[in-house]
């Protein structure tokens, strides 16, 4: 319905009238909107654009303005505006382990075009003849540092020092036989007094020094570490239920390994029933004297209530190595991998 407003004032008869504040035509130029009192709307309007002034809101929910859309974060796409880490989203709850060691691949080409190996090798000290292995007291070395003969040190090899003399056999006679001087006791002089506190105890391997990887740090020579490393097995495929069986699966060590620990682990656990049980065997017998088991409702045999003990920690190069599944429970658990923990030996 159209009502004529030809010769009345909006303010007086039409209140309500939503109206250009300024009363012009519509053009490209924006203009406040007003009701027929002049009370201004928060909404500019142009024949080409309409701008709010004000909160806009939607289900009396305030809209964020471009400014607030601005200042957020774009969403975070894994690889894309966010980095990945060894090949690992970073997003997400959890936590990512980072490798501690490396493996070397295998050298190719010449040994020039491996720069960084050949800079290495072109900063080491080359050896010096070889000589006749002893312990002396006296040492001759070159100008690299490098041991070139041994001797054993006499009196002649001291030098002459104020306070640092030595005494003859004869001399040491003579002071041991003074009266009233050498009393034997130690325990008053202040140039001993206290010295027994002040030095280590004799090392002991694994009782006041520990030993790495088992082997003790203490003598001569050199002690190779080698990284911690794991061998995962799958012994199942993801859906089928598992059942019991022995050498479930079979493979053989590719070198000695020292194993210091075994795990196994579920996708799907089993609900209920006889608690779920493994067992590793190298050349058919058996390296756990406790057998791995999973409790019920769990994935894993980090949180069995009865831990693994391991009988044989030494696995031969090449041993075939099987995995058995003992007990199960009501059928359900399926996707069994087991892990072997150590290092090469």
């Amino acid at each position: 319905m159209s009502i004529s407003l030809n010769g009345l004032t909006p303010q007086d008869t039409y209140q309500a009238l939503i109206k250009i504040g300024n009363n012009t035509n519509l053009d490209t130029t924006k203009k406040v909107l007003s009701d027929g009192l002049g009370n201004d709307l928060p909404v500019e309007v142009s024949s080409t654009e309409v701008n709010f002034t004000g909160l806009v809101k939607q289900g009396n929910v305030a809209i964020p303005t471009a400014a607030q859309v601005n200042a957020k974060q774009d969403t975070l796409v894994s690889g894309t505006n966010i980095k990945t880490i060894n090949g690992s989203s970073i997003l997400g709850a959890g936590d990512i382990t980072i490798a501690t060691s490396t493996a070397w691949g295998a050298i190719t080409g010449t040994l020039s075009s491996q720069t960084d190996l050949q800079s290495a090798l072109n900063a080491k000290v080359a050896g010096n003849i070889a000589i006749v292995s002893a312990t002396k007291t006296k040492v001759t070395y070159d100008s690299k540092g490098l041991v070139t003969a041994g001797a054993d040190a006499t009196t002649a090899d001291i030098a002459d020092t104020l306070n640092k003399r030595y005494v003859s056999d004869s001399q040491l006679t003579v002071l041991g036989n003074t009266s009233g001087t050498n009393t034997g006791d130690n325990a008053v002089n202040s140039l001993y007094s206290g010295l027994a506190a002040s030095k280590q105890d004799t090392l002991i391997s694994a009782t006041n020094i520990k030993t790495i990887n088992g082997s003790s740090v203490l003598g001569s020579g050199d002690l190779a570490i080698s990284p911690i490393q794991s061998f995962v097995v799958a012994c199942s495929d993801e859906s089928t239920a598992i059942t019991t069986g022995t050498a479930k699966v079979t493979f053989r060590i590719p070198y000695a390994f020292t194993l210091t620990s075994v795990r196994a682990s579920l996708t799907t656990a089993q609900t209920s029933g006889t608690i779920f049980t493994v067992d590793i065997n190298e050349g058919g017998t058996s390296i756990l004297s406790t057998k791995l088991t999973i409790d019920n409702t769990e994935k894993t045999s980090t949180t069995a209530a009865i831990p693994p003990v391991i009988s044989d920690t030494s696995l031969a190069d090449d041993s075939e190595i099987t995995i058995d599944v003992d007990l199960v429970g009501d059928g359900t658990a399926k996707g069994l991998k087991v892990v072997l923990i150590g290092y090469k030996s």
